[in-house]
C-alpha cells in the first residue's frame, strides 16, 4: 500500500500526461494506492462546482482508505509537538497525513518537500 498525498492527485489532475500521472495510474490499477481523511478533504476543497465535487468525490472514494485511529492521533501529536518546539510548525493536515503513513507503515507519495522533515516517514520514490 502507498499513501497518496493530495498534491499528487491535484498535480495529476492539472498535468494528466506527466510522469506522476503514469505512476499514479499504475498504483491505482494495481490497487496499491490509498488515501486518508485529510487527503480527501484537501482534494475536494478545490472543486469549482457541485458537479465537479460529486465527480471528484466518486473518484477519490474508489481508492483504498487508511483509518486514523487513536494511535495515529498520538503519533500526530508527537510530531506536531516536536515541530512546534523546534519553532518550525507543520500544517495539521500534513502532520495527520504523515502520522497515518507512519502508523500503517506505508510510504507516502508526495511532491511536498516539507515531508522530508519527518525522519520516521518513508517517502515513495517511483522507479
Amino acid at each position: 500500500m502507498i499513501l497518496l498525498d493530495s498534491c499528487i492527485l491535484m498535480h495529476v489532475q492539472r498535468l494528466p500526461d506527466s510522469k506522476e500521472a503514469v505512476e499514479l495510474g499504475a498504483l491505482l490499477t494495481s490497487g496499491e494506492a490509498a488515501v486518508t481523511g485529510p487527503v480527501i478533504m484537501e482534494y475536494l476543497r478545490g472543486s469549482r462546482s457541485a458537479e465537479e465535487f460529486e465527480f471528484l468525490s466518486s473518484r477519490i472514494l474508489s481508492i483504498n482508505f487508511l483509518e486514523m485511529d487513536q494511535e495515529t492521533w498520538v503519533i500526530a501529536g508527537r510530531l506536531s509537538n516536536r515541530f512546534m518546539r523546534s519553532g518550525e510548525p507543520m500544517a495539521d493536515s500534513d502532520v495527520a497525513i504523515a502520522a497515518t503513513a507512519i502508523r500503517h507503515d506505508v510510504p507516502l507519495y508526495t511532491l511536498d518537500k516539507g515531508f522530508e522533515r519527518v525522519p520516521e516517514l518513508t517517502l515513495y520514490e517511483p522507479t
